[in-house]
């Protein structure tokens, strides 16, 4: 009775299995009675006898040997027998695949006797569900004598070889084997069959081996779409149903189109559609749902009235009709024509009442074709009039539900196993018996498929105006999206995120995200390695940077550094997204400085030089935006600020030659000789405090302002060592001085009210800053050479009483002005001198 579980008693009618064994000898067998023999006749051999006797087999491995018996009526009925074990016992197929079955199955497809053939293939068959069972009958070369046995005279002998071919060719290298071994050849050629068992499984074998593209390459050059289209009009309807799935993953390629196009093949399919049966309808819908992918053929459908049949199906009684013909109607949907003539026929009703279908799948292509269906403002109108954002609003709801459950199910299992684990040391600890595990149940995962596609739509209806503000006063729906923003699946995050960065368009949307806390999420979203992730993040940020509370929770949460990262993503539209926000930012200017110290700027700079233009236009307007924004780094990269540049507390210059860095960064760096960095803040540095109200009195005294000029002139030079002719400049040293300042502050910094002693750098940067605090308009200049005695030299220019700038001499002529251009300013801005010469 133990041995029945695993194997059966067979004998050659199949007879019953054996009584159960008890512990007494069995009673001897009953004498048997004696058979009568004729006579023979004169010259006649021995007589055969036939004995009353009853095979019977109680073990599979017995079974696998006597289907190897030469006798037709040994081995057929034992065939039949292993057939019914490997299709009745769960581990049939893994049993013989151990006792070697396989081996011997795969050996004995090519018996002469039809019925055995049939027996043996359709076993292999069986077997093909166990994956190491199928894996292992390829290894030992059994496609090709099965492909053999298309050939067979018997039809039956061919419907089994090709419905075992279609088991194994769920693996994509077997495909492409039975290719190379002549298998589609012989398919096809069994398509003109008028056994309906063959054309059925030849269809079903076609269906499996059409997924590989060159079996698609093969079945054109067969002519084997005309065969399939013909079998559309078959009075089988499995034979249809087959028929049609094996052509929906034919016409996958444009040569097939074509052909399918050619030979009137749309109008058998939309007939199939309004079939009776509704496995023929879904399977007609499927196909058709592969062939809207094409434009010519969504024209077609749509001349032929097809839309109209597949928007009828949505209300069939079927779930798997439903879904197939949801689908096909969704990629119907791809051109607007298509879609204007499914919103007449009335679709976007079908397809939005189908968001509450009970069955995943239907609600999931429901999803799919609403995402597809609402494209402008009047279908967005009639979503709306649906209640369509309702409907995903509740599937969402019932995702977050789940997962709830979930993951409340899976802190239980673990603190079960905590205590088994807590009870298993106590056990060993007192040297008895650790207790029995307890039963952990399998949980089913939430349905991240339906999550994912509900968010795709909400994120498609979200780009019209109308459905955001639909959206937008749904209670709780924003909340919930911010929500999924966290979720453990990659996709329903990014679908979350992309759906409220849609959202944050609308003004008067981003004050309800930013009191939700969802700039924070962004910036999780941004961090990830999800390209659909960091786009979103990027488009959001951008939005929210539009308002000033925007732009100020961004910079609370550190969100400048996260899209200066974002300006090295791998996604060029991330790219571009983040410089746009970047863009908008910078209206501020602590936030501009915050992009340039963390490298923000070079990286926009570097930009400007790519090959995508666009890419590089908009990182032009945006480094320009930040550096009117900080002006320090503006002095760095272009070597001038213009009158309207107006100074602030902290300016600095770095000088020729440098990377732009901080400030910070400037001043933490050790004290090494060299170019310095000039700091001028009055609030910290009371010396140059002292300077700008000298200033400020020496310009409210002068009569004009060409005497405010001269008295600003001499105030500068009599702070930093006086005047100094051209011949004697060369000898005007003020290293050492610039080095103890140094020494003071500990850094390459230096505060520029420390120094005593400047030379034409340092004068025209602190005359810059003063006149800009006291409100006198001027600019400053930097010449370009990058060596020689004049590396790094300033002037400065100003306007007098007319529009004419005049440059300002605050070293050799203290108090001079020369026009802008004359051959005195040139001299002074050593436009003309180059290195170490020295000065006439």
């Amino acid at each position: 009775a133990e041995q029945f579980r695993r194997c059966r008693s067979f004998t050659k009618t199949r007879s019953m299995p054996p009584k159960k064994k008890v512990e007494e000898p069995p009673p001897p067998p009953p004498e048997a009675e004696p058979v009568p023999v004729e006579a023979p006749p004169v010259d006649a051999g021995p007589p055969r006898v036939q004995l009353p006797l009853t095979l019977t087999i109680n073990a599979v491995g017995t079974l696998v040997l006597v289907i190897q018996s030469p006798e037709a009526d040994v081995s057929v009925p034992s065939a039949k027998a292993l057939l019914h074990f490997a299709e009745d016992e769960d581990d049939g197929p893994e049993q013989i695949r151990a006792l070697g079955g396989l081996e011997v199955l795969v050996r004995l497809l090519t018996h002469e006797e039809p019925e055995f053939a049939s027996n043996d293939v359709t076993t292999l068959a069986v077997c093909a569900r166990d994956e190491v069972c199928r894996l292992k009958t390829v290894e030992l070369e059994g496609l090709k004598p099965m492909v053999g046995l298309l050939g067979s005279e018997d039809v039956d002998v061919q419907a089994k070889a090709a419905f075992a071919l279609s088991c194994h060719a769920i693996d994509p290298p077997v495909r492409l084997s039975i290719l190379e071994l002549g298998g589609i050849k012989a398919l096809v050629q069994l398509l003109t069959s008028d056994d309906k068992d063959v054309l059925k499984n030849a269809c079903l074998a076609l269906t499996c081996c059409a997924k590989h593209p060159q079996v698609k390459d093969e079945i054109y050059k067969l002519m084997g779409v005309k065969l399939l289209i013909e079998l559309l009009g078959s009075s089988y309807e499995e034979v249809q149903e087959h028929a049609a799935n094996a052509l929906a993953y034919t016409v996958e390629t444009e040569e097939n189109r074509k052909d399918f196009r050619r030979l009137q093949g749309m109008e058998v399919l939309i007939e199939n559609l309004s079939s009776t049966f509704p496995r023929v309808q879904q399977a007609a819908a499927f196909c058709m749902s592969s062939l809207a992918f094409d434009y010519e053929c969504r024209r077609e459908c749509r001349s032929k009235d097809g839309l109209r049949v597949l928007a009828h199906l949505l209300g069939h009684d079927d779930a798997k009709v439903q879904e197939q013909a949801m689908m096909a109607l969704a990629n119907c949907a791809l051109d607007v024509p298509s879609k204007q003539a499914i919103g007449v026929l009335g679709g976007m009703r079908h397809v939005v009442g189908l968001l509450s279908s009970p069955d995943p799948p239907v609600q999931a292509n429901a999803c799919i074709a609403v995402s597809r269906l609402v494209y402008n403002f009047t279908s967005g109108l009639e979503y709306n009039d649906q209640d369509g954002s309702n409907y995903l609003n509740d599937i969402l709801t019932s995702y977050i539900a789940a997962c709830k459950q979930h993951e409340d199910k899976l802190v239980e299992q673990e603190t079960k196993m905590a205590a088994y684990h807590e009870q298993v040391q106590a056990a060993k600890a007192e040297g008895k018996e650790p207790p029995e595990p307890p039963m952990i149940e399998e949980l089913e995962e939430p349905d991240h498929h339906l999550a994912k596609c509900a968010l795709d739509a909400v994120v498609s209806t979200s780009e019209q105006g109308e459905v955001r503000t639909e959206i937008r006063q749904k209670e709780g729906m924003l909340e919930k999206l911010r929500e999924l923003m966290e979720a453990k699946s990659e996709a329903v995050r990014d679908g979350a995120a992309t759906a409220l960065a849609n959202c944050s368009y609308d003004v008067d949307t981003r004050p309800m995200l930013v009191k939700i806390n969802c700039i924070p999420s962004f910036m999780k979203a941004a961090d990830s390695d999800s390209v659909d992730g960091q786009l979103a993040a990027a488009r959001a940020l951008g939005n929210f940077a539009l308002d000033d509370l925007g732009r100020a929770k961004i910079g609370e949460a550190n969100g400048n550094a996260v899209l200066v990262s974002l300006l090295k993503a791998k996604s060029i539209e991330t790219r571009r997204q983040a410089i746009m926000a970047l863009l908008q930012c910078a209206r501020d200017r602590d936030a501009a400085v915050e992009v340039c110290d963390l490298g923000g700027l070079q990286d926009l700079i570097d930009m400007c030089d790519t090959h995508w233009k666009q890419l590089g236009v908009i990182a032009k307007d945006a480094y320009e935006r930040l550096l009117d924004q900080n002006l320090s780094a503006k002095f760095w990269y272009t070597g001038e600020l213009q009158f309207t540049d107006k100074t602030v507390h902290g300016f600095f210059d770095i000088g020729i030659g440098r990377q732009y860095r901080s400030l910070k960064e400037l001043q933490a760096d050790e004290v090494e000789s060299g170019h310095e960095v000039l700091v001028a803040d009055m609030t910290q540095d009371k010396r140059l405090e002292q300077m700008v109200e000298n200033a400020r009195k020496a310009a409210a005294a002068a009569p004009d302002k060409g005497k405010v000029i001269s008295s600003l002139s001499a105030l500068v030079a009599q702070s930093y060592g006086g005047a100094c002719s051209y011949e004697a400049y060369q000898d005007f040293g003020c290293a050492t001085e610039v080095h103890k300042c140094k020494l003071l502050r500990k850094t390459n910094a230096i505060w520029i009210g420390d120094l005593q002693k400047g030379a034409c750098r340092h004068r025209a940067f602190v005359f810059k800053y003063i006149c800009d605090q006291i409100g006198i308009e001027c600019r400053l200049h930097r010449a370009r050479h990058i060596r020689g005695a004049h590396v790094g030299h300033a002037w400065n220019s100003v306007y007098l009483n007319d529009d004419t700038p005049y440059v300002v001499d605050l070293m050799h002529e203290v108090g001079a002005v020369f026009p802008d251009g004359s051959t005195e300013a040139r001299r002074y801005a050593r436009f003309d001198m180059f290195a170490f010469v020295a000065l006439r």
